[in-house]
């Protein structure tokens, strides 16, 4: 047998295991990253999963939220912001109708942050000049305003406040506002205006945070105390709610580049928050 033809006949080399497939090859690591929320946990119930937490983690916005805000059917329903924080949040036992407004505020900061960067532009008018300003402002400058509950205002164990009032010899037992009370009132001022009937802002809010007076809970009777609640009562409760109520906010310092008007404001969140483009 010749040389060449023994070759032929040689069972071929079989190359030594290479490593094995990659199946991840084109998938990205979402980071996530820990917001801070303003309320600190202190008024969840303990059933709820950010009892006691100081902060709640959210992963970074991809492709799948951009899908999300540009959403016609979500757009319509008002539904894109509660689900672009529904598929951010890491834990899924978390959800943005039960956040605490305060708390949603901060999530849809630094959701927006992640996406968009740390910058935000918007326009502002002058209040001396009334000129429309295009400013940009940093996502940085966000401030939490923790809550305040003053001497005369007791915490309720289930995380409620109580208001009393000497001269009508009221308590009125209030709650702070969820996600899901923002929609509910929106709908119902909008309702209200679609009708042409008076709108009702106030009595709207103090119906929507007030649970109970003295012990009495069915809504028709609070409807009938707001009703008949004086000014200077209404305004008492709407200033204790805004007190102990936990919330973050932008603030910058402005300048006019038309009149040199100086100030420092608080900066509108507009529709150019999750959709610069538009």
């Amino acid at each position: 047998m010749s040389k060449r033809n023994s070759n032929r006949t040689k069972a071929p080399e079989v190359p030594p295991p290479g490593p094995e497939p990659d199946n991840n090859l084109f998938s990205f690591v979402t980071p996530t990253e820990f917001v801070e929320l303003p309320s600190r946990g202190l008024f969840y119930g303990v059933d709820h999963p950010l009892h006691d937490s100081d902060v709640v983690e959210i992963r970074h916005m991809t492709a799948k939220e951009e899908d999300i805000l540009t959403s016609e059917a979500l757009l319509k329903s008002g539904m894109a912001l509660n689900r672009l924080l529904q598929s951010v949040m890491v834990d899924k036992n978390v959800h943005p109708d039960t956040l605490l407004i305060g708390d949603k505020n901060a999530v849809l900061i630094a959701a927006r942050q992640t996406g968009f960067g740390d910058i935000y532009t918007t326009s502002i008018n002058c209040s001396e000049c009334g000129k429309q300003n295009e400013k940009d402002f940093s996502l940085n400058t966000r401030e939490i305003k923790e809550s305040e509950i003053p001497e005369d205002v007791s915490l309720l164990e289930n995380g409620n406040f109580l208001i009393y009032n000497k001269e009508y010899d009221l308590n009125l037992e209030i709650r702070l506002l969820k996600g899901q009370d923002e929609t509910k009132i929106t709908k119902i001022l909008e309702n209200r205006r679609k009708l042409k009937k008076d709108v009702g802002n106030i009595t709207t809010m103090l119906e929507s945070i007030i649970v109970a007076v003295n012990d009495i809970r069915e809504p028709a009777a609070i409807q009938q105390v707001v009703a008949a609640m004086p000014v200077a009562f209404s305004r008492k409760v709407r200033s204790v709610y805004e007190s102990v109520m936990p919330n973050i906010g932008l603030y910058a310092d402005f300048e006019c580049e038309f009149c040199d008007y100086n100030d420092r404001l608080e900066v509108p969140i507009t529709l150019h928050f999750f959709w610069p483009d538009l």
